[in-house]
């Protein structure tokens, strides 16, 4: 029997669907089966229908979705980069807040299988980087010994594409970094889709480490937008964490304020 060529690696889509037939399942199986056995033969009979179900209609209509999710995407970052950039740039972080990021990783494959190349994992790195960029800023700007040590650890981690340390340590923690990180994913990735940027190599956690995936010597501009992009989603969230701080360093020159009219005295 032909079946469709369906990845589920990384992927959430199947198993929401499949968890929510489950959820039909289960109930109708309890209803037909005899309360003795019920216990038994629920979690059996539910296996039986359910896993042939996934490889047959579930798996291929959530590719089926992906693929037109990634060609709607795609129709929009070539008709309008700069609005891609923006919104893949400042929103995909609250993806990740939400715990559903994985979820994506269909269509950026579906975008490599058709075309060979893919534009979100672009947007997709610079948000990243803006994060680490704001607990960067957050480790430079406290005077706060705790808040130094997981900031400076949280932003090593996202160097190697893992945020949740920055985004849940530092950056959420006050708010504020959090924001500018959005704000300076947006900006960088608007910059960065002038260049004609790609990335031609699936990346499972993108960062600063994997902007090597984006050079192409059929697109030279590629990675030099990308780069671009990088030194700006480090940088503008040091300047503006600096000029607006962080939130807690108001505490901590409240707190300086006094000893420093006593140490005058």
């Amino acid at each position: 029997m032909p079946l469709s060529e369906t990845v589920y690696t990384s992927t959430v889509i199947p198993a929401i669907l499949l968890v929510w037939l489950l959820s039909y399942l289960e109930r109708i199986l309890e209803r037909i089966l005899p309360e003795a056995v019920t216990r038994l033969f629920t979690p059996l009979f539910s296996i039986l229908i359910a896993v042939p179900l996934t490889i047959m209609v579930i798996g291929p209509l959530a590719a089926a979705g992906a693929n037109v999710v990634a060609a709607g995407y795609t129709a929009l970052a070539v008709s309008f980069p700069a609005l891609a950039g923006i919104i893949i740039g400042g929103a995909w972080q609250l993806f990740v807040l939400l715990g559903v990021h994985w979820g994506i990783t269909p269509v950026i494959l579906a975008n490599h299988e058709q075309y060979g190349m893919d534009t979100f994992q672009v947007y997709q790195t610079i948000a990243v980087i803006s994060q680490v960029g704001a607990a960067l800023a957050v480790f430079l700007k406290t005077k706060k010994k705790e808040v130094r040590s997981v900031s400076f650890s949280a932003a090593i981690t996202g160097l190697f594409g893992i945020t949740e340390p920055a985004i849940y340590g530092v950056n959420l923690r006050f708010k504020k970094p959090f924001f500018i990180g959005i704000f300076t994913g947006a900006i960088a990735s608007l910059v960065t889709s002038f260049f004609n940027a790609f990335s031609f190599v699936y990346t499972g956690l993108p960062g600063p480490l994997t902007i090597i995936n984006t050079y192409s010597s059929d697109y030279p501009s590629s990675f030099w937008g990308v780069l671009i992009g990088t030194i700006i989603a480090l940088v503008l969230p040091i300047v503006l964490v600096q000029i607006f701080g962080y939130g807690d360093d108001v505490d901590e020159e409240t707190i300086d304020a006094p000893l420093t009219t006593a140490e005058n005295r």
